[in-house]
């Protein structure tokens, strides 16, 4: 795993208290008051976005694609199909990229496990450094910019063409919660890192104990990512093909997967939004 990204692990409460509107100075770190109604619907004046999670902004986008999904489709009357097909599609392009990262890290976990099992140890060594990239691939995506070190302070000597160091010493007042997600995720680290040490010192029944431990993971995730990808997949043929039949079964197996995902990895700390069921009952 590239050294970057261990070191933001290692720094998972890490990130930058939000500087001023008006001064982004080092000694200025009072957070900014996020503006109570936007100005307009595509809000240019917002300032904090380097402080937004990218994986909530991609899990809200699902949810609402997820209910325009049951609006355009649900009741009596006939489907509007243009909307299930665009709301099915942006479905299933952002569950392929998730189910490729996490497909990424099982199946370089599995070419791992291999070349130990054949005593390839350059091969071995290649296929751990991969398994790192692609954790760092996932990180890339859906960490926010802070997470990654690029705050206000950054940007700023960004804009005048300069290099921002120290970023290690900005810290976050407000880390998230301990939901069961960062849990695990934090476990994995762990794991890469003995599984990484113990190639090292080729020490097989160890490193191969620790990889089958990520492996595991990535396996459940990326399955549950597949899950929604085909459904949606099956939604937009469903749609492009104007037929109503099929479109509720398709629809509640591929929210089936987001109900348990949410339930083992979300926690009672962090509030949920399930997608509205196909047919359930109204307040």
């Amino acid at each position: 795993m590239s050294r970057l990204i261990c070191g933001l692990l290692l720094l998972s409460a890490v990130t930058c208290a939000v500087a001023s509107c008006t001064g982004h100075s080092e000694s200025n770190n009072e957070p900014v008051a996020p503006v109570a109604k936007p100005p307009s619907w595509d809000d240019q004046s917002d300032n904090l976005w380097p402080y937004r999670s990218q994986f909530k902004a991609h899990m809200r986008h699902l949810w609402l694609d997820a209910n325009r999904l049951v609006s355009a489709g649900r009741g009596d009357a006939r489907p509007t199909f243009n909307e299930i097909y665009a709301s099915a599609a942006d479905i299933s392009r952002r569950a392929g990229l998730m189910h490729g990262f996490w497909k990424g890290i099982a199946d370089h976990a599995q070419m791992l496990q291999m070349a130990m099992e054949d005593d390839d140890r350059p091969g071995a060594t290649e296929e751990m450094r991969e398994l790192g990239l692609s954790c760092d691939g996932c990180h890339m995506a859906t960490w926010s910019p802070a997470y990654l070190h690029v705050t206000l302070h950054t940007i700023d000597a960004w804009k005048a063409n300069q290099i921002k160091l120290g970023m290690e010493m900005e810290t976050d007042k407000e880390p998230p919660p301990e939901i069961p997600n960062r849990v695990v995720m934090q476990s994995m680290w762990k794991q890469f890192q003995a599984a990484e040490t113990a190639l090292k010192a080729w020490n097989k029944p160890e490193a191969l104990r620790q990889v089958e431990q990520i492996s595991g993971m990535a396996k459940t995730r990326a399955e549950l990512w597949r899950t929604v990808q085909q459904n949606a997949d099956a939604l937009v043929e469903l749609a492009r093909a104007e037929r109503k039949q099929g479109l509720s079964e398709a629809y509640t197996n591929m929210t089936a997967a987001c109900r348990t995902c949410h339930s083992a990895f979300a926690g009672p700390e962090r509030p949920v939004h399930n997608p509205m069921p196909w047919d359930g009952p109204t307040k």
